[in-house]
């Protein structure tokens, strides 16, 4: 019997994806709107929720940095807004979805779901991965 790959797509929630995208990370033409800032990082920071999770969120050993694609994304989305970066921790997608909208953080890395949709608002796709076995 042969096994066919699940497909899911990534995305960042919100517009973050597409305003990151929007110009070349290594210079920005000009400085984001304060529409933008207050948007994207409301508080005057941008919190970026992760789960806890080896693959999506490695955590160094030595200095407990949260690495990965979702850290590279929130770290550099920050300083294009010109804010602060922060991290801030959950167990599971899941858990940080149940404070969805409770003023805890402002941008994730998911897969899409009509149910998280009733929480999020998705950004275009940011990357593909292929389960197999």
């Amino acid at each position: 019997m042969k096994m066919r790959g699940i497909r899911t797509l990534c995305s960042l929630i919100g517009l973050s994806a597409a305003f990151v995208m929007a110009a070349p990370w290594s210079s920005w033409a000009q400085s984001p709107s304060p529409a933008a800032k207050s948007e994207l990082a409301p508080t005057g920071k941008l919190r970026v929720a992760f789960p806890l999770n080896a693959l999506t969120a490695p955590k160094n050993p030595t200095t407990g940095e949260l690495g990965g694609l979702t850290a590279d994304l929130g770290r550099e989305l920050a300083r294009a807004l010109g804010v602060p970066y922060e991290p801030v921790e959950f167990a599971s997608p899941g858990k940080f979805l149940e404070v969805a909208g409770g003023d805890v953080w402002d941008l994730a890395l998911l897969s899409p779901d009509p149910a998280r949709a009733k929480v999020a608002d998705w950004s275009a796709p940011v990357f593909e991965l292929d389960y197999t076995y």
